[in-house]
């Protein structure tokens, strides 16, 4: 009648084990740890385990959200189980894995399914040490600030490249160190919360690299204090030098491609509005 699936990744069995978190229904339905968030159909607690050396600190990510029918058929029209939140973003952080990028460490998951249809389900990741890059960009350093866009438009560039169309937040990423004697030195970038990302790769588009550029620049325009017409020109710069690729290689064509599509996403003017070329030249 149902269906569990649980495991435990190495190097995390044994940590689990001797603090009595090996179980799905323990990890799953238990008060541990401390609530961090809750909302309909989700929650997220965080979670202390003495590993014997240091304190080792653990997201515990669990959902149990009513999926779209729709989208279930879908599912199985096309011969596929459907699955919850959870596992999908594991499989997300996995693909990241494969493809070189730093991401949190997954250490446990698990779901239960009733009759094929998903019904509950759990990620448990590994605290990325460091501080978010939101928490950065409200310090106050404008060099900072700048590195963060360069390092970030860099980054979405090798998402879109191998082929991860995903969108960038700032809330999404930790930096775990930053070079203070060379400020031309990369950001070291890790990436948490998957669960919007794409678990698979698809074909190169400009098309998918300008609806991706849209979103990220929609959330950056919600950033306080709102990021200067320099610092958003760095993000689009970094961005196609990294990208290499000569069917977007003109800044003219990413200023206006993002326009028009972050005009149609939320109704209000893209982040290179009455901006021109010139405007970029300044900027050099």
């Amino acid at each position: 009648m149902y269906h569990l699936d649980f495991k435990i990744f190495p190097p995390f069995n044994q940590i689990l084990e001797s603090s009595s978190l090996n179980s799905f229904d323990l990890l799953m339905r238990s008060d541990i740890g401390k609530l961090v968030s809750f909302e309909e159909g989700r929650e997220v607690r965080k979670i202390s385990i003495d590993s014997g050396k240091t304190i080792k600190q653990l997201y515990l990510k669990r959902n149990w959200e009513e999926m779209p029918f729709n989208w279930i058929l879908k599912k199985f029209v096309r011969g596929k189980l459907p699955h919850t939140t959870a596992y999908y973003e594991l499989k997300a952080i996995r693909l990241l894995e494969n493809n070189n990028f730093q991401v949190m460490k997954p250490v446990a998951w698990g779901e239960r399914r009733i009759l094929g249809f998903p019904c509950e389900g759990f990620l448990l990741v590994q605290e990325v040490v460091g501080k978010f890059a939101s928490e950065y960009w409200q310090s106050g350093d404008t060099q900072l600030r700048i590195r963060i866009m360069r390092d970030t438009g860099t980054m979405m560039a090798r998402l879109h490249r191998a082929g991860i169309f995903a969108w960038v937040r700032l809330k999404d990423i930790i930096l775990t160190d930053i070079p203070q004697e060379d400020t031309n030195s990369p950001l070291n970038l890790v990436l948490i919360d998957r669960e919007c990302s794409r678990d698979r790769l698809e074909s190169f588009s400009t098309d998918r690299c300008y609806n991706c550029l849209a979103q990220s620049y929609g959330y950056l325009l919600k950033l306080s204090p709102a990021p200067t017409q320099q610092e958003i020109i760095e993000f689009a710069r970094s961005y196609l030098r990294e990208l290499k690729d000569g069917r977007l290689n003109s800044l003219q064509e990413l200023m206006f491609q993002t326009n028009r599509r972050l005009h149609k996403l939320s109704l209000k003017p893209g982040p290179f509005q009455g901006m021109s070329l010139r405007d970029c030249s300044k900027q050099e």
